[in-house]
């Protein structure tokens, strides 16, 4: 697919686009799916770094019966403020949606200014051209649980202590602070409080799908054991689909607000991997193992979430239940790693 130009943006009939930075994840591909089939045009921000995966994306997408003759990507690099505007200026989209950044909390130590730079400094310059340009346009910021760190309030509500304890809650602690001051400066400007959410497209670093594709992978006799780290703080997961139709719907408010969105059922990391290891028939005792060097040097102990004002404002509330989730995830990893018997498990069927 070819790389557009500014000027071919323009339509002879009123259509609504969407920008959407780090489209390539997890949450970016979902929003541009959700968009795509409700006819919007969709803009995909990208590094240079990034354009190796333009092509998977746009191969997902029509596979799973999407069409992409309105999806674009862009290279935009978030610390470069006149790329912004120059591009903003072009596309004058009416929603923008920030996703953008260093997405693992570990990481987050080891790579702080980059953390910080695409996560805080990349939100205020969307938000800043926003405000120079006059744009029309409604804007969500992908916020995170992770701001509340080390807060003693459970469940979080909106309005619980930001008290963030890694690089990563500092800077979506950052961004979240600058969405909300660019409100009251007039922007219709929306955080998204999100909290644990996977799917199929969660990349392996993340504990959900470390845990669902190494049990594929024992069970297959790949390999014999899933070391983990802490595994008994307690957390609610839920499903990257719902989560993203949840910030559409932020950007069909009357007014800007922030949101937290949140599964309802709780689970500690101990949990996931017993649901996980019983649908196969695995000995958690015997195929997991407990590294110490895994640990976090910090830890948000409970990331609950209340989700009454989603609920109450937008009607917003989660579908897809915890042991729904590990399944899907499960049955994928399992067809990735070759599982080609012609039935599922035993214990897939009873679910």
């Amino acid at each position: 697919m070819a790389i557009s130009t500014i000027h071919s943006y323009t339509t002879a009939y009123q259509m609504k686009t969407a920008v959407i930075t780090g489209l390539a994840g997890q949450d970016g591909f979902y929003l541009a799916r959700l968009l795509l089939e409700k006819g919007y045009k969709v803009v995909g921000f990208l590094r240079l770094a990034d354009w190796h995966l333009v092509e998977g994306v746009v191969r997902d997408l029509e596979a799973l019966q999407t069409s992409t003759r309105l999806l674009e990507f862009v290279d935009c690099d978030l610390t470069d403020a006149q790329r912004i505007q120059a591009l903003l200026a072009g596309l004058k989209p009416s929603e923008i949606y920030h996703f953008a950044g260093q997405s693992s909390v570990t990481v987050s130590f080891e790579k702080p200014e980059e953390t910080f730079e695409a996560i805080g400094g990349g939100c205020l310059r969307l938000l800043e051209a926003i405000r120079v340009l006059k744009l029309d346009c409604r804007f969500v910021n992908a916020s995170s649980a992770e701001i509340f760190g080390r807060s003693a309030q459970s469940p979080q509500r909106e309005v619980t202590p930001i008290i963030p304890i890694s690089p990563y809650g500092c800077a979506k602690a950052f961004a979240h602070h600058t969405t909300a001051c660019y409100r009251l400066r007039g922007l219709h400007a929306s955080n998204a409080i999100l909290y644990s959410h996977e799917s199929i497209r969660r990349s392996p670093t993340f504990f959900s799908r470390k845990v669902t594709q190494t049990a594929a992978r024992i069970f297959l006799g790949k390999e014999v054991c899933l070391n983990v780290g802490n595994i008994d703080s307690p957390r609610t997961w839920g499903w990257a689909e719902e989560f993203v139709e949840g910030m559409w719907l932020m950007t069909q408010q009357d007014f800007a607000d922030d949101y937290i969105l949140s599964a309802t059922e709780t689970r500690t990391a101990r949990q996931f991997i017993e649901e996980c290891f019983n649908l196969l028939g695995l000995s958690v005792d015997q195929h997991c193992r407990i590294d110490t060097s895994l640990y976090r040097p910090t830890d948000s102990k409970f990331q609950i979430g209340d989700i009454s004002r989603a609920r109450d404002k937008m009607g917003w509330a989660p579908r897809v239940s915890f042991s729904q989730m590990v399944e899907r995830m499960l049955l994928n990893d399992l067809i990735i790693e070759g599982y080609s018997q012609g039935e599922l498990p035993r214990t897939f069927e009873s679910k």
